[in-house]
């Protein structure tokens, strides 16, 4: 019974590993599209 509860945790650790890793994937998408984190506020106004 131990040993079930290790591999489910173990389970859920690679899932949540596997979501950040497509969140990163996301985020490197869409980073093109948001200039407001590359752009300092400053330059964003003129």
């Amino acid at each position: 019974m131990f040993f079930n509860w290790l591999k489910k945790e173990s389970k859920i650790k690679n899932q949540r590993e596997e979501l950040l890793k497509e969140a990163q994937k996301n985020e490197d998408r869409m980073d093109p599209c948001l200039p407001k984190k590359t752009l300092p506020k400053s330059g964003a106004i003129k």
